[in-house]
């Protein structure tokens, strides 16, 4: 069911969004995450080549070690714990392909073939499906693809415009279930069924869609540069920021919190670059707790829990 706009929120909607920091259930949310980071290890986190950008929910960020790997593109997986790379300077491994690497720096799980100009990609909960939106050099076709990690095999989905072998502006997502594959093309965010081989556009002014990991939310940036949130089916969509966003919307493995790269009008340079900071929103009534920002892509970061930090 496609969702054409906004509804109106009324107060408490908007008392949602634009909840105040200094509120009881604002000030319970830092005391939240602190307790889950104690006790899980949760935090928000990016591969910069050989290092860990840890964004505590308290403090500063500060960098770790990662292994001796030199990175490509990064994506971290659902649950947290593992992290999908595309183009990993390792002399063993594929020059132009996919490695899963768990905590303890391990490859445990590869694509036995090369692919190019990747431009987006996403690991299933199953931590063997990929979508990725890329270009087959075999056959020369741009597009969102699936393939399975420990194969060679790669099945062409969607097909998109392209400039020069490159996809044209794009986003991928899984469904938890693996039934179905969102992504955005041309301003619209489509969802791609898995069985029936069959595309509909979901929502249609929005892009870069995300799904909540148990499966009860889609959240997406909506046309007017806001992160929005509704329910699996597109139904009953809301504002879930309160200024417009760069990039995703990133869930926590959980599914109760998300993290968004948000325009923060009148913040320092020194904090927030750009204008930008990560902002974590709760999602059972929108507290919002505004981090430090960093001038990388946003795409680059995720929840992390475990030992990852520590290294």
């Amino acid at each position: 069911m496609a969702t054409r706009a906004l509804p109106y929120l009324g107060l408490l909607g908007l008392l949602w969004i634009f909840g105040a920091q200094g509120s009881p259930s604002a000030q319970s949310l830092l005391a939240e995450l602190k307790e889950k980071s104690a006790s899980k290890g949760l935090v928000i986190a990016g591969v910069m080549n050989r290092e860990f950008m840890v964004f505590p929910f308290s403090g500063s960020p500060f960098f770790r070690r990662f292994f001796n790997y030199n990175s490509g593109l990064a994506r971290i997986t659902p649950d947290g714990e593992a992290i999908l790379f595309f183009d990993l300077n390792d002399g063993a491994l594929p020059a132009q392909g996919f490695a899963l690497i768990n905590a303890e720096g391990r490859v445990i799980a590869l694509l036995n073939r090369d692919v190019i100009n990747v431009a987006d990609f996403a690991l299933a909960s199953d931590r063997i499906s990929i979508v990725f939106a890329g270009n087959d050099p075999a056959t020369g076709q741009v597009g969102v693809y699936i393939a399975r990690l420990g194969t060679a095999d790669i099945r062409l989905i969607v097909p998109l415009e392209s400039y020069r072998g490159a996809p044209a502006e794009t986003s991928v997502a899984w469904v938890p279930d693996r039934s179905a594959v969102l992504f955005s093309r041309a301003g619209q965010v489509w969802r791609y069924d898995v069985a029936s081989e069959g595309s509909s556009v979901l929502f249609p002014a929005a892009t870069n869609p995300s799904c909540s990991p148990d499966g009860k939310w889609i959240a997406y940036r909506d046309s007017n540069g806001y992160a929005a949130v509704a329910s699996r089916l597109g139904s009953g969509a809301r504002r879930a920021s309160r200024n417009p966003i760069n990039g995703y919307i990133h869930w926590s493995p959980d599914s109760e919190y998300y993290f968004v790269d948000e325009m923060v009008p009148r913040s320092s340079p020194q904090r927030c670059p750009f204008g930008n900071c990560f902002v974590v929103y709760r999602l059972r009534d929108g507290s919002r707790l505004q981090l430090h920002g960093t001038d990388r892509k946003d795409a680059f970061f995720g929840w992390l829990q475990g030992p990852w930090p520590l290294k």
